[in-house]
């Protein structure tokens, strides 16, 4: 987004008078990428590039982020659904957009108890995202975005329900259960132990299945990319608010190669290095948690049913 998609919109020969985004990181592995992408600014003194975003990341590069033409809108998540209003049906809307970015904070001030209708329909309308997000390549290729009918829905002011999701879409076809990877547990922590064929939000859906039918906290993921690269995903059970985010047990040396949310993050690693950095943050969550572990075994298989079957690929 920020090395293409940004610099080629404020360049565009539209001419946009302003280019807003919204809960969108600065480039986190790489921030040069978001302060170039702001400089862009200099050969385009008609745009104005409003930013409004509550990740971290965000956050701690602010104070390099200046340009007159940039403005800068640091929040949380809620208050990242940009309202006209702030009456009851606006803010069912931020209530929904929170729950759907997965904020704990949020879940546990407006619970299940009190909220049933939105709880409802967040849980609706992410079934219907894991099946159609991201979107199919034929679809896209077609100009065709499946979730655009209840979006624009919502848009348009029609009330949050689960039932709005089949209204505008259409019926899911039958379901075709996911079948669970094969995993192991390590005291408070999940770890998938074979190689994982999904992407996007069925990763995602299957980790928190994991840590359901576990009943831990944290869950992990390892994959390789092109061979070289030890891609984890690292997940923390979002209801479980008595206990910090998963970022909170990566050591500071691995920090520059995680991206994403506190809660649910991703680092990109060598693959040499992925189960040292798997074993450090399984150390710290236990020790933390005060929960007994042993990833010596955990290891040995993600080495041969993933590190190694990358090799022979």
């Amino acid at each position: 987004m920020w090395k293409r998609a940004v610099p080629k919109t404020i360049a565009a020969k539209h001419n946009y008078g302003y280019v807003v985004l919204i809960d969108c990181s600065v480039h986190s592995r790489k921030p040069k990428h978001t302060l170039k992408a702001i400089t862009k600014l200099n050969q385009a003194p008609h745009c104005h590039l409003v930013i409004i975003d509550h990740h971290p990341d965000t956050f701690f590069l602010a104070p390099e982020m200046q340009h007159p033409q940039l403005s800068l809108v640091l929040t949380d998540v809620p208050s990242c659904g940009i309202l006209d209003q702030r009456d009851h049906a606006a803010l069912e809307m931020m209530l929904l957009g929170a729950l759907g970015d997965k904020d704990p904070e949020s879940c546990e001030a407006q619970s299940a108890t009190n909220c049933k209708q939105i709880h409802e329909a967040a849980a609706e309308y992410h079934r219907y995202a894991i099946h159609f997000s991201p979107t199919p390549p034929k679809l896209k290729e077609q100009g065709i975005y499946p979730l655009k009918p209840l979006w624009e829905a919502l848009a348009q002011g029609r009330q949050v329900t689960a039932a709005l999701a089949a209204e505008t879409l259409g019926a899911l076809p039958p379901e075709e259960e996911m079948p669970l990877p094969r995993y192991a547990v390590s005291g408070s922590l999940v770890v998938v132990t074979e190689r994982l064929n999904v992407v996007g939000r069925a990763w995602y859906a299957l980790l928190e299945q994991l840590m359901n039918k576990a009943g831990v906290p944290y869950a992990a993921a390892l994959r390789v990319l092109d061979g070289k690269r030890g891609n984890v995903l690292l997940l923390t059970r979002w209801q479980a608010t008595h206990l910090p985010p998963v970022k909170h047990f990566v050591p500071e040396s691995y920090l520059p190669h995680c991206l994403g949310h506190p809660g649910a993050l991703w680092a990109d690693l060598e693959k040499a290095s992925a189960l040292g950095f798997l074993k450090s943050v399984e150390q710290r969550i236990n020790t933390f948690v005060g929960t007994p572990g042993n990833f010596n075994p955990i290891a040995k298989q993600l080495t041969s049913e993933i590190l190694d079957e990358s090799i022979a690929m």
